[in-house]
């Protein structure tokens, strides 16, 4: 049985990924020789279950790192002035639960705002725990009477209000565009 173990867990391997190992990343290497020796050792479903967990973590874990949370972007291609007392916070990548941490932590830098901007237009999606973590930020910065602005795409902008039953988007603005956001 141990014989045939060892010829499925040598199937399991890509012939190509040989000749490249030493080049390959390191996470890489190391699901797939924890999955053949999960192979090899143990069986081959839970070799399976392995190797499914370790790359979902890994592939969230790289999506996270990929994600930018800029606070006060001033690179911003736009044609007006950000107005004094105005904050700009701009995602770029996904907003998604690997992300909402940074998010927060940024968002709760503001100081000295009357105006928060929040900046979502290159985010191609957003999980619900994105969306919780918003929802907690606007009702903080409702209390501190402080006017929020989102910049999302149109099917953003629908799924936010889909998931607006607390009504905490009912005072919010959105736009399309940061020079439309600056312009009022």
């Amino acid at each position: 049985l141990a014989g045939i173990l060892i010829k499925v867990g040598i199937d399991i391997l890509d012939y190509r990924f040989i000749n490249i190992w030493k080049q390959s990343p390191r996470s890489d290497l190391s699901v797939m020789l924890v999955v053949f020796f999960t192979t090899v050792f143990i069986d081959l479903i839970t070799a399976v279950g392995v190797g499914v967990l370790l790359s979902s973590i890994l592939i969230v874990y790289r999506i996270t790192k990929a994600t930018q949370i800029v606070l006060d972007n001033k690179d911003l291609k736009s044609d007006y002035k950000i107005p004094q007392h105005t904050r700009i916070i701009k995602i770029n990548g996904a907003f998604f639960f690997g992300s909402s941490t940074a998010f927060e932590s940024e968002a709760n830098k503001i100081l000295d705002t009357k105006i928060f901007i929040i900046d979502i237009l290159d985010v191609p999606f957003i999980d619900l725990t994105a969306i919780f973590t918003l929802k907690d930020l606007i009702a903080k910065l409702n209390l501190d009477n402080i006017d929020i602005k989102i910049i999302a795409t149109k099917e953003h902008q629908k799924t936010l209000l889909n998931f607006n039953t607390s009504h905490i988007f009912d005072n919010i603005k959105f736009y399309n565009s940061i020079d439309k956001a600056l312009e009022e």
